[in-house]
């Protein structure tokens, strides 16, 4: 209650779960929808991993900026846009491309946030913080699968081919896995202008220069 802000950027994550789980579970049938080949779904599904690992491994070596503000908010808009290329890929190449950038900022997205509730929270306040931030997070994620499976296989691809799907052809064509297509343009979209909406905010850019340390309230 006392710190705003803080509770304002656990539930912008818990939104950015919720808009990356059920997209992200979408990689297996896209791939193999639009390769036709399990052995390549499966190398791209590597190279994905790949990203993940590298961001791991990038953030355990750098540590990420200080403020943290500023590596893990440009990070989520590098990945909205890598959900846009994702989505609109001409070749194997690219896809492999945007699957790797894509995952490396989530690493040091999550170890960054994780830090910065742990530095402003007093210790005996860290388990209910935590347990609530780790809720939020948790009750983000069923949602984002039903949500998405619902969509892509109910009303999206369904829709490819349609009547009114001339609007949305020249971004996803109208080949079979283009409903998957637009819900991945989407979801790369939507993380993009909320993540740009809430860097733009100043409490969130001075959070941890306006927000004391929890040593300096224990002075």
């Amino acid at each position: 209650r006392a710190r705003r802000v803080l509770l304002g950027l656990a539930l912008y994550f818990a939104f950015i779960n919720f808009m990356l789980n059920g997209p992200l579970d979408l990689a297996i049938p896209y791939l193999i929808t639009l390769t036709g080949e399990e052995a390549l779904t499966g190398a791209l599904l590597g190279v994905m991993s790949g990203g993940a690992l590298a961001g791991a491994v990038l953030i355990a070596v750098w540590g990420g900026t200080r403020p943290r503000v500023h590596t893990f908010m440009p990070g989520l808009l590098l990945t909205g846009a890598m959900f846009v290329l994702f989505a609109t890929a001409p070749s194997v190449p690219v896809l492999g491309v945007a699957l790797f950038v894509l995952m490396v900022p989530l690493p040091l997205t999550n170890a960054l946030f994780l830090s910065i509730m742990q530095v402003k929270t007093p210790p005996d306040m860290q388990g209910r913080v935590f347990a609530i931030v780790t809720q939020l997070l948790f009750v983000a994620t069923p949602p984002s699968f039903l949500l998405t499976g619902f969509l892509v296989d109910n009303i999206l691809e369904p829709a490819v081919g349609g009547a009114g799907w001339a609007a949305f052809a020249p971004l996803v064509g109208s080949a079979p896995g283009a409903g998957m297509r637009l819900l991945l343009a989407a979801t790369g979209v939507i993380i993009f202008v909320v993540t740009a909406a809430v860097y733009a905010l100043p409490q969130i850019r001075r959070l941890e220069a306006t927000l004391p340390d929890y040593e300096a309230l224990a002075e």
